[in-house]
């Protein structure tokens, strides 16, 4: 292989970079789908007026539509500069999740309750979901695109 070759292929590993960043926000805006998760064990969920008990067997709804983009409150002001969910925005991914580094304002890097606040921030918007729950099609879809 000659030098051409090792190029081409750093070229084309950020191109394909740019592209899974397009395809995630376009998915991000695009997307109707509802999420549905099965309660395993007894749960309380709570919220600033109620508690919920959630029994095992009952199914857990979310309208990712709404999710990905409507603000969430998260008691925190995001960094300044960040668009809103509204708006398409390709730089706000790192590859196919959300850069949580570009939410944390400046200088509160090192503040738990900013930095929670902002997880749960992003951990609202998904495009092919999170953790052990994430989509095992995204690399299927993202080579599709």
């Amino acid at each position: 292989y000659d030098e051409d070759f090792t190029h081409s292929l750093q070229a084309l590993d950020e191109g394909m970079y740019g592209m899974e960043c397009i395809a995630q926000e376009s998915l991000r805006l695009a997307q109707q789908s509802i999420t549905l998760r099965k309660v395993m064990r007894p749960a309380l969920f709570e919220d600033e007026k109620h508690k919920y008990q959630l029994p095992p067997g009952m199914y857990l709804g979310t309208l990712i539509s709404i999710t990905n983009v409507a603000e969430p409150d998260v008691g925190v002001k995001v960094a300044d500069g960040v668009p809103p969910l509204s708006e398409f925005n390709a730089d706000r991914y790192d590859r196919t999740r959300l850069d949580v580094a570009r939410y944390v304002p400046a200088g509160k890097a090192d503040d738990a309750r900013v930095v929670n606040a902002v997880n749960d921030f992003t951990y609202s918007v998904s495009t092919f979901g999170h953790g052990s729950h994430a989509c095992p099609g995204m690399p299927f879809a993202m080579y599709a695109f």
